[in-house]
């Protein structure tokens, strides 16, 4: 299963492609009904900074 992370505005997201396709269809229109369902609160899992052009993003792997 392909994972992608993604970031909405100050938000951050965990999204799973369900049918491996790698489109992520899964989850349009955005925002489906349960988007929270995906969000990542916890900065100690998932955080990003945005510096100039760079974005640098962080993330807990289990």
């Amino acid at each position: 299963m392909l994972e992608t992370l993604t970031t909405t505005g100050l938000e951050n997201y965990t999204l799973y492609d369900t049918n491996n396709n790698g489109d992520f269809e899964e989850y349009e229109p955005w925002p489906p009904s349960n988007h929270a369902d995906y969000e990542i609160t916890d900065p100690n899992i998932g955080n990003f900074a945005i510096t100039g052009n760079f974005i640098e993003m962080l993330y807990k792997l289990e």
